[in-house]
Formats: structure tokens, C-alpha cells, sequence
């Protein structure tokens, strides 16, 4: 949630501790590697760790990071409410509005000038099931440019929460609870009246009992996600298969823990660019995800394939550039590498890992060289050869 102001947790890392195969396989071998390691293997394992690892080569046993920076002492926490009912007609608006902010203020994101800089604003735009809510949840974290609020400090928030509420033709009201789809309520209680523009000194949280307040956890769930990073504005064929699979209701109430989440994104992101990580998708302004969670496996079908018919009507089929940079590989996602009828896309890997040929070539030419018997492997792990070859 600081991402938009500090960049990502893998442009922090510094060194990793890994267990890899020997050259038997037979075995696993410790190695430390950096980005100034002197072996070239090391120093491109390296890289693959910041955004490639998961489960490709070997076990991560520890990361190394760099000074971080301050954590901020005071952020707000503002979840505002907008009834599904009121958008009709200003969905399609309403969404534009969201991206064309981040896309007018991205540039002064990491600006450390007060009453500019904007990169402490994260915002999860909850757009719920009908199912499971008769409202869309804009939940903002904010905190100043030297991570304390108040003052001047304050305008970027206002002036995002002034956009949105003129998109949506409605003041915002407060809700008292931040309700994730799977966890019971967890925000401390407090007015929900108020004008939502009138900042008060007990809307400030400590940075870090706010962030253990949208944190959270509980009964365990059968759940499934999907992504997409998203690089250009909402198109009306957008906005409208969002509205029509969102705003279906069921008699049974199916998807009463379903939604569309589309998070901030961008500013030190994007500034910081790939450097020496695996992570290509530095272009992008919002992140989506799609959540879906129920307790049976008798529901599996019903999930599943409301998950791929929502995501293919907005994508129309597979997210694909210009619009969008792929998608994220920790929300792993076997539909983006088959078919329905089970055949491999040669083009999946662009998907997870950017339309960079030279980054993709890498990683497969290190997988053959760190594991080539393939220990490490799943339906989603860098292949020892090109798809298609």
C-alpha cells in the first residue's frame, strides 16, 4: 500500500540466500547471490528472484534488503461507500474518472513537495457482487510525501475524493467497516456520518494500526483470483461487461463473497523501472484483480466459470497490449497458459513476464542451467525450452 510511494518490495532486495540443485540433481546447494555477484549464473538468478522465483529454481531460505525507508507515522484511512443503485448510468464515467486521475497525477507521485506529492495514496476500489453487496467500496489509505498528514499535506486526498464523488453524482458516505469478501469485519468503529471532505485529527491512524486493521484473516476458503494490469483508460465495452456480470443478482446468492478489486498502481513503480528484478510490467497505472471465494467443492464449477466469463468479456478473451501488461504471476492462473480445450497459448509467458523477449530468454536459458532435470516445476514454472519448441 506504500508501493506508489517506495516502488516494489523486490526493488528493495539486496542479496538472496537460495537452495538450488546440484549438477546430479541430486542434491540441493547454498548460494548467496547479487546483483554484484561475481558469477554471471549468480548474478542472473538474482534478478529471477526479484519476480521470477516462485517455485523455478530452487527454495528462498532469506532476502537481504537495503536501508528502508521510514515507515510513515500518521496515514487516514477513509472506506466510502457508493451504492451500485446510484451509478446506473454513471458506471462507465465513474470508472474513467478513477483512471484518469491516477493517469493526470501519476507524474507528481513521488514528488516530495507538500500538497503535491501523492504517492501515499493507495487506493482498493471494491467493486462487490450484487450478491454480496448493494454497495462499491473506495477504500484510501493516505499519508504525505514525508508520511504524515494534515495541512496542505491533505490535497491530493481531497481533491481524489472530490473527482470521485462528482463521477459518481453522490457524495460518498463513510462506512464504519472495511468488509474484505472472506474476513469478517475488522476496522475500528467510529462515525460514518460525516462529511467525507471534513478531515478530523481522529480519522489519523499510526501507519502501522492501520495496516494491521485491513489486514486479516479467516475461516479457510476455496478461493480463486485472476489479474490484469491495466495500461489505458476503461473502454465502455469494459465498464459494461463489468456492470452486466456484477449487478446480475442469483436467487441463492452465489457469490456473496465475489468482486472485482482495481487498485492504485504506477509512481515509483513504474519510475524505478526493471533495474535488476523480473518484474516488467513498469507501465501500468491500476491493478485488477478478480476474487472469487466459497466454502464447497460442489461450487467449483459455478466459481470457476463465472471467473472466466466475467474476465473474458472485459478482455475479450486474454489481456493484450496496448490496454494491458499481462498479468501478475504470484495469483497464479492456469487459464492464461491452456485453453479450454487444453491447448498451450505460446505466447503465456509474455503474459507473466512482459513482452521483453530478451528478459523471457533469459529465463528459460537460466532454468535449463540451474535446473535442468526440472525439480522445481508447476503448471505455471519457466519451462527449459521455449513454448512451441
Amino acid at each position: 500500500m506504500l508501493s506508489r510511494l517506495h516502488g516494489l518490495t523486490v526493488d528493495w532486495v539486496t542479496g538472496v540466500d537460495v537452495l538450488v540443485p546440484n549438477t546430479q540433481g541430486t542434491a540441493l546447494v547454498p548460494l548467496h547471490v547479487r546483483a554484484d555477484s561475481r558469477s554471471d549464473i549468480q548474478r542472473a538468478l538474482f534478478t529471477a528472484c526479484c519476480g521470477a522465483g516462485g517455485g523455478n529454481f530452487g527454495i528462498i531460505i532469506a532476502y537481504y534488503f537495503d536501508d528502508l525507508p521510514k515507515a510513515p507515522r500518521k496515514a487516514y484511512w477513509l472506506p466510502l461507500v457508493y451504492p451500485w443503485s446510484s451509478l446506473k448510468g454513471r458506471f462507465t464515467g465513474f470508472l474513467q474518472a478513477y483512471w484518469t486521475w491516477f493517469e493526470a497525477h501519476d507524474a507528481d507521485a513521488t514528488n516530495p513537495i507538500r500538497g503535491r506529492g501523492n504517492g501515499g495514496l493507495f487506493t482498493v476500489l471494491k467493486l462487490n457482487h450484487i450478491d454480496a453487496s448493494d454497495n462499491v467500496v473506495l477504500g484510501i489509505q493516505f499519508t504525505g510525501p514525508q508520511g504524515d498528514v494534515g495541512g496542505e499535506n491533505d490535497a491530493p486526498l481531497l481533491d481524489f475524493i472530490s473527482t470521485m464523488n462528482a463521477a459518481a453524482g453522490i457524495p460518498a458516505t463513510r462506512c464504519a467497516e472495511f468488509i474484505m469478501p472472506n474476513i469478517p469485519p475488522l476496522a475500528r468503529s467510529g462515525p460514518h456520518h460525516r462529511d467525507v471532505m471534513q478531515l478530523e485529527a481522529d480519522d489519523a491512524m499510526d501507519w502501522i494500526y492501520l495496516t494491521q486493521t485491513v489486514n486479516g484473516s479467516g475461516a479457510n476458503h476455496r478461493g480463486k483470483y485472476k489479474s490484469v494490469y491495466q495500461n489505458a483508460q476503461f473502454s465502455p465495452a469494459m465498464c459494461d461487461a463489468l456492470w452486466t456480470h456484477l449487478t446480475t443478482a442469483t436467487s441463492e446468492r452465489r457469490f456473496r463473497q465475489t468482486l472485482v478489486q482495481i487498485d492504485s498502481y504506477g509512481g515509483a513503480i513504474n519510475r524505478n523501472g526493471i533495474g535488476a528484478t523480473a518484474v516488467a510490467q513498469r507501465a501500468s497505472l491500476l491493478k485488477t484483480q478478480f476474487q472469487s471465494y466459497w466454502a464447497d467443492c460442489a461450487d467449483d464449477a459455478a466459481h470457476l466459470g463465472w471467473m472466466r466469463t466475467i474476465y473474458a468479456a472485459v478482455h475479450q478473451g486474454k489481456p493484450s497490449r496496448p490496454a494491458f501488461d499481462g498479468c501478475y504471476i504470484n495469483y497464479p492462473d492456469i487459464d492464461m497458459r491452456y485453453d479450454d480445450a487444453g491447448q498451450e497459448d505460446e505466447d503465456w509467458l509474455n503474459l507473466y513476464y512482459g513482452w521483453n523477449t530478451e528478459l523471457i530468454e533469459k529465463l528459460i536459458a537460466l532454468k535449463a542451467k540451474v535446473d535442468p532435470t526440472n525439480i522445481f516445476r508447476h503448471a505455471l514454472s519457466i519451462p527449459l525450452t521455449h513454448p512451441g519448441q
